[in-house]
């Protein structure tokens, strides 16, 4: 399978629980210095901007962009 549409498999996934994960941040750990990292399918600077929006603060870049894959 091509490593590109692996990623578009991962991405929707992936922002779907940065989403849950910061809904749940918000009552649960209100007012506490932690932080969400976004990561699977990024490979562009719009992806790494959905996940921001999403709740994100913080986004890895896979190795793709590397290349290591």
């Amino acid at each position: 399978m091509h490593v590109h549409m692996r990623l578009q498999a991962v991405k929707p996934i992936a922002l779907g629980k940065v989403m849950n994960i910061a809904r749940m941040m918000q009552g649960e750990y209100a007012g506490k210095d932690v932080s969400i990292s976004g990561i699977g399918g990024v490979e562009t600077g719009a992806d790494a901007a959905e996940f921001i929006l999403l709740g994100s603060d913080t986004v890895q870049v896979g190795l793709r962009g590397w290349g290591y894959v």
